[in-house]
């Protein structure tokens, strides 16, 4: 039972990380509609919570991130990267150790 509260938490954590990173696309990026290299379009985007949250969950699973870095580095200079680069550090590193860890030490 203790691993079901662990992996809980790690979800709960997960969720929240994700949430931060949607309102700082929205803030930085909320503006920008079609990129230059069509990886932003009117339905991925971060003009709205929504958007910004499925943008992100796509970007999460490593599906066109980096198209998506470079149509915001495109519109906002070079210092954006950082934004997709601590983003995909974070979330699929490190979260993805920890529910790795979560996993093994119910094994255990």
């Amino acid at each position: 039972m203790s691993s079901m509260k662990s992996f809980a938490f790690v979800l709960f954590l997960s969720f929240v990380v994700l949430f931060v990173f949607a309102l700082l696309g929205m803030n930085f990026f909320g503006h920008i509609t079609e990129g230059k290299y069509g990886a932003i379009t009117p339905d991925v985007n971060f003009a709205s919570l929504w958007n910004a949250l499925m943008t992100l969950t796509q970007a999460e699973t490593g599906e066109n991130w980096h198209m998506l870095m470079r149509d915001t580095m495109y519109s906002e200079g070079f210092m954006y990267s950082f934004f997709w680069l601590s983003f995909v550090v974070v979330k699929t590193d490190i979260l993805l150790q920890i529910i790795v860890a979560v996993i093994f030490e119910k094994l255990e």
